[in-house]
């Protein structure tokens, strides 16, 4: 019963003679709803080029680490024994 008056003095449920205890709605509590995002309509449409360059171009911003490139050092990899395959 402890439970139910502390959960009925914060509001969250409700008391309903001879029918029980129900949860009670608080649109409050809900995240308020986002506004649509409205993006630009227009496409812009890149050669595969262009792309690629544009992608080189921003290899030396600081602070980023190009997992993509990485190759471990030559002394890591067990070279003899994949040249005897």
């Amino acid at each position: 019963m402890q439970a139910y008056y502390h959960l009925e003095g914060k509001g969250l449920i409700e008391s309903r003679p001879q029918s029980g205890y129900y949860v009670k709605f608080n649109p409050s509590r809900y995240p308020k709803k986002l506004d649509k995002s409205n993006p630009l309509q227009t496409l812009k449409t890149k050669d595969v080029e262009t792309i690629i360059s544009e992608v080189y171009d921003h290899f030396t911003m600081e602070g980023i680490t190009r997992f993509s490139l990485s190759v471990p050092a030559p002394e890591l990899l067990p070279l003899a024994r994949l040249n005897k395959q």
